[in-house]
């Protein structure tokens, strides 16, 4: 008798007996020995046993959506709690990368380490030595950072202030993406490029990046030109394990002083080997980031509409045909398809199997890292179907490589 509905298949048996060939027409004649534990004979049309096995035992096989869906957490972490005393260390060599935004903060980190060797680089338009541990780089050479790690031969701490930037709702989007990757993301990846060129990388390194409401929290507005920085710095930690990582996103304006000092001896004078932290310093409150198992409940109610109108960016990827492919089927949906790459007989094809599943598909060969191609596509879009109800962004550039291993050019993409 069954009592539950979960599927359970073969997972171990005590002894099999292999009497004669099965025939390809057969019969199962079983006995429960124990609780999902059976001795199973295989008999053929005539009722001869063919096979035997004693003590099959089967288990269900877990529901893969238990542990498929995670969220992020964040946890009070309490400063009172954790050693406040700094231990004695030797001097050490400090390197604040900052920007014009982020100077008072950097005022605080110069403060920090009065006793240790500091040395600043300002993100601006030119390679400029303004003092003997004081430097201006262009954040548009490539090769900005050799200026500093010609004469600075061994670092024990970065902090990276690069995306440390207020979101201007004001300034137009795509002018404030091009200058914030230049001082975040893409300035962090060549400073990191010039620590594996000088072979610096590979001794004990604490890399504090700091960021500016980059993470969410609390229902705020989200800046991505921060949010950009962590998935990179958790590849990076992943390749090079003597990196100490650090990355702190600071909210509601200017952080105490005294509260970030308090931060600051904790993870970074008192430090532990082999870390990876994120952490959240909001007014006079820190958090710490877990991630935590989700378990979703049908809601019986789809987002979807019957015959709405989607927008796939990667629209001809794996990903893109496989929910077109979804939507087409049990929505019939006009779905608007965006890939780089022009129409070929291999996309014809995929088009024609969606849409005899019941939906209408427009194909438009445009560029996302393109604002008027993205215009464009969007208008050709609204010409064709009025409206827009959904979109989805499935196109990603794939291409495996090592940060060590990887140009620019590359990381650009």
């Amino acid at each position: 008798k069954i009592t539950d509905s979960l599927l359970k298949i073969p997972f171990a048996c005590e002894k099999i007996e292999i009497i004669q060939p099965i025939q390809r027409h057969a019969f199962a004649y079983a006995t429960i020995a124990k609780k999902d534990c059976f001795n199973i004979a295989i008999l053929d049309t005539s009722g001869n046993v063919c096979v035997k096995f004693h003590q099959l035992t089967i288990k269900p096989v877990p529901d893969l959506l238990d542990d498929f869906f995670y969220t992020v957490r964040w946890k009070p972490y309490s400063l009172e709690s954790a050693n406040m005393t700094a231990r004695e260390v030797m001097p050490r060599n400090v390197l604040i990368v900052l920007s014009e935004e982020a100077k008072s903060l950097g005022k605080i980190l110069s403060g920090f380490h009065e006793k240790d060797h500091i040395w600043k680089c300002y993100l601006g338009t030119e390679n400029k030595i303004l003092s003997e541990k004081n430097y201006t780089i262009d954040t548009n050479s490539k090769e900005s950072f050799d200026i500093i790690f010609n004469k600075l031969k061994a670092i024990d701490i970065i902090y990276f202030l690069g995306g440390y930037h207020e979101l201007i709702v004001e300034k137009p989007w795509i002018v404030q993406t091009q200058e914030n990757q230049e001082k975040g993301v893409l300035c962090l990846f060549r400073l990191v490029k010039t620590l594996i060129e000088k072979q610096l990388i590979d001794h004990t390194i604490q890399l504090v990046v700091f960021t500016r409401e980059g993470q969410p929290f609390k229902n705020k507005t989200i800046n991505p030109f921060s949010s950009s920085l962590y998935g990179f710095c958790q590849s990076l930690r992943k390749e090079h394990n003597k990196l100490d990582f650090y990355c702190l996103d600071l909210h509601n304006g200017e952080t105490d002083s005294q509260k970030l000092m308090d931060v600051l001896t904790v993870f970074i004078r008192n430090k532990k080997e082999n870390t990876f932290c994120e952490m959240i310093i909001d007014s006079d409150t820190c958090y710490i980031k877990s991630i935590n198992r989700l378990q979703l409940k049908p809601s019986g109610i789809s987002k979807f509409r019957n015959k709405g109108v989607y927008l796939i960016l990667g629209g001809a990827g794996g990903i893109g045909l496989a929910l077109s492919r979804y939507l087409s089927e049990k929505y019939q949906a006009n779905l608007i398809l965006i890939g780089r790459s022009e129409l070929n007989d291999q996309k014809r094809l995929a088009i024609e199997k969606i849409e005899s599943l019941g939906g209408k598909v427009k194909y438009i060969c445009a560029d996302a890292r393109n604002l008027a191609s993205m215009k464009s596509a969007v208008d050709q879009a609204k010409e064709t179907f009025k409206q827009i109800h959904g979109v989805f962004h499935s196109a990603i550039v794939l291409k495996d490589q090592t940060i060590r291993n990887m140009n620019e050019n590359t990381f650009c993409e």
